[in-house]
């Protein structure tokens, strides 16, 4: 490997010596010599920041990307690919007990993974949005990443319906209804020898609940 060295073509006899110069940008250059015929070896990836290496490319645009299985008849220039890499920052809204996905590493111009929903007890999460007021529309994960972002997670309180037979047969299972939502009446419950008549707020059954 020769630091810095530009593009060269030797011969010496019979032997001609190529020069392959990687071009990995902001000053980052080396030259490996290849025997005419032969094959260059790969070097290790280069890194820059936050971007993404994305290969060896024989054109400044990277548009033709170079295989190292040919062969090195002259002597010639590769140039590092580079692809913008931005961050997907996932906030909890003010709600630090619950448990939030990791931020993510997105390719410029790709999507976000939609991550899987947040929980938190006494809650249900909701939607995710890049203002913390939530007057915004839901995040649309669809949106290719152009830059840096920051999800805040919007949460609905709850509240957990119990419904108790009251010493007769199997009760229906709980429900968790959001604030000022309503619960679902469920199917009668059965006891043989009783007829069902209804639920109600107490066990003295003074109240009937409205399912309205």
């Amino acid at each position: 490997v020769v630091e810095g060295f530009g593009a060269l073509t030797a011969t010496s006899g019979e032997l001609t010596i190529c020069g392959v110069t990687f071009v990995a940008g902001d000053g980052d250059t080396k030259t490996q010599l290849v025997r005419k015929g032969g094959t260059v070896e790969r070097p290790a990836d280069p890194s820059r920041g936050d971007a993404q290496f994305g290969g060896w490319y024989t054109d400044k645009g990277c548009t033709r990307a170079y295989d190292f299985a040919s062969a090195v008849n002259e002597s010639i220039t590769l140039y590092a690919k580079w692809v913008n890499r931005y961050t997907v920052f996932y906030k909890d809204g003010g709600h630090d007990k619950s448990t939030m996905p990791a931020d993510e590493k997105v390719e410029e111009g790709k999507l976000a993974s939609r991550p899987t929903d947040p929980t938190e007890d006494g809650w249900k999460f909701k939607s995710w949005h890049l203002n913390n007021d939530y007057k915004d529309n839901p995040f649309d994960f669809d949106t290719p990443i152009t830059e840096n972002i920051t999800l805040y997670a919007k949460w609905a309180k709850t509240w957990t319906v119990t419904f108790d037979s009251n010493g007769h047969g199997a009760a229906p299972a709980s429900q968790t209804v959001e604030l000022n939502g309503k619960a679902v009446k469920p199917a009668d419950p059965t006891a043989e020898g009783y007829v069902f008549r209804g639920w109600y707020t107490t066990a003295a059954c003074t109240t009937e609940f409205d399912f309205n």
